[in-house]
């Protein structure tokens, strides 16, 4: 649903898996989103953001006893 159709106060729901290497060692790992124009796929600036990007949360990994 491209950004111009959006409406205030709308939620659109947008559901990603996202993989994590096995061997991924455990700690805080950021998730972030960019955004990007739809005709030229160039990422939207980000104020104040190095790579244009914004934090929605920040995820634990713990270690799994095998």
């Amino acid at each position: 649903n491209p950004t111009t159709r959006w409406e205030p106060g709308q939620v659109i729901p947008d559901p990603h898996e996202i993989e994590i290497a096995a061997d991924a060692p455990p700690g805080p790992i950021p998730l972030l989103v960019g955004m990007y124009d739809l005709v030229t796929r160039d990422r939207l600036a980000v104020p104040d953001s190095a790579d244009n990007a914004i934090l929605l949360a920040e995820i634990s990994l713990q270690d799994v006893p095998r």
